[in-house]
């Protein structure tokens, strides 16, 4: 069987360094903190029929300095399977984080892997196992392709992307296709697009539904 990883992006829940828009917006950090355990406890709990089907699950906190209050919070949501805790590789560049996030993935016997962030509170099992489904079984892909894809984006509406996922032997020409990208930005999906085209990577950005990501007031009103 094909060995599936999914890898959490997420950090500690410290008040002033995690949800910092949130938290000016509801002029609290402590508040904003809150909500996103509370967002990381849901991620969790959504993703566990994964483990039903041998994925494994990663939780990649933004600091190695992080990984003990980060193993806390997980142990915390109360959920029957929990992450293993990894810290991201100490680099500014969010590309650059990704994808080592995906090539230690993949030295460590991953056939695919995905990256999803642990601020979208729609993400859940399905979505990565319809990764894994494009980059393996070529279903929804293009037909005149008739393959399965290198690269899957699923796209948030906000411009940017919640999750993407790749299949072995393709994360240095993800490096360097994330080379220069604004991240962050409306356009941040478009210039990834853009740079797989450069790098001759099959995408799929189109198969999975836009969700949004709780960044600002407003995304949060939408699920309360």
């Amino acid at each position: 069987p094909l060995c599936e990883v999914l890898i959490l992006f997420g950090r500690a829940p410290i008040a002033g360094q995690c949800k910092t828009r949130l938290g000016r917006a509801l002029a609290s950090f402590d508040a904003a903190a809150a909500i996103y355990r509370e967002l990381v406890a849901l991620v969790v709990a959504r993703v566990q029929p994964l483990y039903g089907r041998g994925a494994r699950v990663v939780f990649s906190c933004a600091s190695s300095a992080d990984c003990a209050q980060c193993a806390r919070m997980l142990e915390d949501t109360g959920s029957k399977h929990v992450p293993c805790v990894r810290a991201q590789a100490d680099v500014d560049d969010l590309g650059v984080r990704m994808t080592e996030a995906l090539r230690e993935a993949f030295s460590d016997g991953a056939d695919v892997a995905c990256i999803a962030g642990t601020d979208i509170p729609n993400f859940c099992a399905a979505h990565a196992e319809q990764c894994f489904a494009l980059l393996t079984q070529g279903a929804d892909v293009d037909s005149s392709r008739g393959c399965a894809v290198d690269v899957v984006f699923g796209p948030a509406r906000d411009g940017g992307f919640y999750c993407v996922a790749a299949r072995r032997g393709v994360d240095e020409a993800l490096r360097r296709a994330f080379d220069g990208v604004q991240w962050s930005t409306p356009n941040t999906l478009e210039c990834c697009l853009a740079g797989c085209a450069r790098e001759g990577l099959s995408v799929n950005a189109t198969a999975l539904p836009r969700l949004r990501d709780v960044d600002e007031l407003e995304d949060l009103e939408e699920f309360i």
